[in-house]
């Protein structure tokens, strides 16, 4: 599971393109090509260009989708755990907490 506050970024080589309302998403070093549901393509669109934290993603799905809350995490976790295996994101390091005095 990624913390909340984890940036997600879109990998700086994967391209992507919608045709007749479905997003495909081409990962060229694997030369595959992925296909993806409403839900995978809310989350891919919601990372945008900018990239976006985990929990700015769920409170965006929360709004959109008519789901409890904790299948609409259980998704998005799913989802961004695909998405970075397949090398389609990047997961930026969180900062690391400043030291107490």
């Amino acid at each position: 599971m990624f913390p909340p506050d984890a940036r997600i970024r879109r990998a700086p080589d994967a391209a992507f393109n919608t045709v007749s309302g479905t997003l495909f998403i081409l990962q060229p070093r694997r030369r595959w090509v992925h296909e993806l549901n409403e839900t995978g393509a809310f989350i891919w669109n919601a990372i945008g260009k900018q990239g976006a934290t985990v929990a700015e993603i769920a409170a965006g799905m929360r709004a959109a989708f008519d789901a409890p809350h904790g299948e609409i995490d259980a998704d998005l976790a799913e989802y961004l755990h695909r998405l970075a295996r397949e090398e389609l994101i990047v997961v930026e390091p969180l900062s690391p907490a400043p030291e107490k005095a």
